[in-house]
């Protein structure tokens, strides 16, 4: 009996995964996480409102616009399409970090989306 225990328990030892077994040029993997992982990122203030104008004339068309503090603006105006959806036409501008100005006018209807910028 204590042969087969002493047997039995070399087994289970020899069996044992050693990590690379199988796998001889397999690097180990190692995880970082850097200094802040985890954390939530910072709260960064939304930026205000300078204007904001919105129309609804009831019957399906509409027109807004608004202007924030960061220099983001929009321009759009709409209307019922001819297969239910809502057509619009419209523009919208940003700062790029490096200061360039961004602006897009499109025109969005039963032909798709179509977009017009001269920055991209």
């Amino acid at each position: 009996m204590k042969l087969i225990m002493i047997l039995t328990c070399l087994a289970i030892t020899a069996s044992k995964s050693y990590g690379f077994v199988g796998r001889p040029f397999a690097s180990p993997v190692a995880e970082f996480h850097g200094p802040g992982a985890g954390l939530p990122p910072p709260h960064i203030a939304d930026p205000g409102i300078v204007s904001d104008h919105r129309e609804d004339q009831g019957d399906g068309n509409f027109k807004y616009s608004f202007e924030t503090e960061n220099g983001i603006k929009v321009e759009v105006e709409g209307k019922p399409g001819s297969k239910g959806q809502s057509n619009m036409q419209g523009s919208y501008s940003f700062p790029l970090p490096d200061g360039t100005l961004v602006q897009v006018t499109y025109v969005a209807d039963e032909n798709g989306y179509r977009a017009e910028t001269r920055t991209i």
